[in-house]
């Protein structure tokens, strides 16, 4: 149910999954419907357990081919019971955030795709998956030596992420208090353009 930036790709209505409309999309209070529940104190019995404070969660897709046109797929939601095929990343330090993007880039995507034989991101494959040390984006953004990498990386992450209310917690950790952005495919293409030069960048 969650793709690149969008943890409300698909919805399930009456049993069967349908397509999210863009119309959809743009109202920041239309939430997806999962098919099964688990009761909520039972997810947070399972954070608890892990350590994990935080109001949000970073998911990765289990479900995949070297085939497909990305191999990694998944990104930030708000926090829920999810299944086995969406293994759940709870990073302890660094820039947080900035791991979904960096998961979401093609740079990112092409060594994971060298690793993929068949069609699961297992988790010893994940572990694989090449992401960029935290403490680099602590460094100067070599295209804009005024600003860290992390501040410019994170504005532009929290606008493709935080299009709904439910996940307000990211968005306050990312420090922005304002409402949900607007879904604009042509705006969200130009950032994700952005990001993956930035991501070619820095993967040299």
């Amino acid at each position: 149910m969650v793709h690149h930036f969008d943890h409300r790709w698909v919805s399930y209505d009456r049993g069967r999954t349908r397509d999210v409309p863009l119309a959809e999309k743009q109202d920041p209070e239309e939430f997806v419907c999962g098919r099964y529940w688990v009761l909520s104190c039972d997810v947070q019995a399972v954070l608890d357990s892990a350590k994990w404070d935080r109001k949000w969660l970073l998911g990765v897709r289990d479900i995949t081919n070297c085939t497909n046109e990305r191999t990694v797929l998944g990104g930030v939601l708000p926090v829920s019971g999810v299944g086995h095929t969406l293994p759940i990343w709870m990073p302890g330090a660094g820039p947080r955030a900035v791991l979904s993007g960096l998961l979401s880039s093609l740079a990112c995507d092409y060594g994971a795709r060298l690793k993929v034989g068949g069609t699961h991101l297992t988790f010893f494959i994940a572990k694989q998956i090449p992401v960029i040390h935290p403490d680099v984006f602590a460094e100067s953004a070599p295209w804009n030596r005024g600003e860290s990498l992390r501040d410019w990386f994170l504005p532009r992450i929290l606008e493709l992420t935080y299009t709904t209310w439910d996940l307000q917690p990211f968005a306050r950790e990312c420090g922005h208090d304002g409402p949900p952005f607007r879904w604009d495919d042509e705006r969200r293409f130009l950032l994700r353009c952005e990001l993956d030069a930035a991501c070619f960048h820095l993967y040299l």
